[in-house]
């Protein structure tokens, strides 16, 4: 199994009023990698090499998603 079919059955696993979030962090940081993580329900996208600051980014971006 791939990590985009890894995250589709980790999803599947999830009861109704439940649901596990899944982060990428890849070594691509080409758009078609995003676009392909965010179908296959993974919530956030970050590439390799990375910086605290945008690891932060990524996280706080999803937490005010979630409060919304």
């Amino acid at each position: 199994m791939d990590r985009y079919h890894t995250a589709e059955a980790t999803h599947a696993l999830n009861s109704s009023n439940t649901k596990t979030s899944i982060f990428a962090v890849t070594v691509s940081s080409l758009s078609k990698a995003y676009e392909k993580c965010t179908q296959h329900g993974k919530e956030g996208f970050i590439s390799k090499p990375f910086q605290p600051k945008q690891l932060y980014k990524v996280l706080s971006d999803f937490l005010r998603r979630m409060l919304v």
